[in-house]
């Protein structure tokens, strides 16, 4: 756990100014805001219970508050009362849209040259183990490097490129409280007890958590969202209960170790990877882009890539 704190430290330290930066080049600098996040624990002692976690965050540099009940309802005065402390994390972003970011960006990346392809990877055409072009559903696109990121596919992708990485789907599920939420929180708050995230976005609140390791292709089990929905409401008592609800799951794409795949491919040095993150892709990509760019055009990295090797995994 200490190991890998440290080096996820690295990719994640600086997250809130990296996005603040990319934001105002794509000119949506208000989709990151900056007001921290809202631990809630019932007692000091829940708090207590979790020393190692905070241990670990103290040594990677995360500085916090602590809030009693009575600043903690000052703070957050739509709370419930089950929580009597808090951490508040002044550092911590959130996004406030991230559809919305993820288009923005897109848009900011075609104005500087990127071009769109709509297809399927099927594979890499190689020529004396070095790359030639893409294989796709849409005949080969040539071309003489290559990312894979792309999540759960990236497994696939990789075994073409000569790597077997040992990649799970460990999906985490969502509910949002459609249009305005009044009666919940200002900021982002983490509940000890739901294990979860809820956070005020533009389009509502939204609860998002558990972890159910399953196949991408399983059906899901909607119950899990059930439970996050009755978490939110326990958490937040003034919450209208006539708010439309929508309910979805995503796939986290996850390695045994808690670390991404950022590296460069047995097979050729054409192909690099960049996929893995598990709960902290948004958070981590920013640097990740930057580690995997360094590896690609072969100028310094931001931070070690070691770690993050591919042949790390042993069959």
């Amino acid at each position: 756990m200490e190991r890998t704190a440290a080096i996820l430290s690295g990719l994640l330290h600086d997250a809130p100014d990296r996005h603040a930066a990319l934001a105002a080049a794509a000119e949506v600098p208000w989709l990151i805001e900056r007001r921290g996040v809202l631990y809630v624990y019932p007692d000091r002692a829940a708090f207590a219970a979790e020393a190692l976690s905070w241990r670990l965050r103290r040594t990677a540099g995360v500085v916090w508050r602590e809030l009693d009940a009575a600043a903690l309802r000052a703070f957050e005065p739509a709370l419930s009362p089950a929580y009597g402390f808090g951490i508040h994390v002044p550092a911590a972003a959130n996004c406030a849209d991230p559809g919305a970011y993820v288009a923005a960006l897109a848009v900011h990346a075609a104005r500087l040259g990127v071009r769109r392809v709509a297809a399927r990877a099927t594979g890499f055409a190689f020529d004396g183990g070095r790359l030639r072009a893409v294989e796709t559903d849409q005949g080969p696109i040539a071309c003489d490097r290559a990312v894979v990121a792309a999540g759960m596919a990236s497994a696939r992708l990789a075994a073409a490129a000569g790597d077997r990485v040992p990649l799970e789907a460990e999906r985490g599920y969502h509910v949002q409280l459609t249009g305005g939420a009044p009666g919940g929180p200002h900021l982002p708050v983490m509940p000890s007890d739901g294990k979860m995230a809820n956070t005020v976005t533009r389009e509502g609140l939204r609860a998002a958590g558990q972890v159910e390791l399953a196949g991408p292709g399983a059906p899901p089990d909607w119950r899990r969202a059930e439970i996050l929905l009755r978490h939110l409401y326990a958490t937040w008592p003034g919450l209208a209960r006539d708010l439309p609800v929508r309910r979805w799951m995503g796939n986290r794409p996850s390695t045994p170790d808690g670390l991404p795949v950022i590296s460069v491919a047995r097979r050729s040095p054409d192909v690099f990877y960049a996929f893995g993150h598990g709960h902290v892709g948004l958070a981590a990509g920013p640097k990740s882009a930057a580690l995997v760019a360094a590896l690609v055009t072969g100028s310094t990295p931001p931070l070690s890539p070691a770690p993050f090797a591919a042949t790390r995994f042993r069959w």
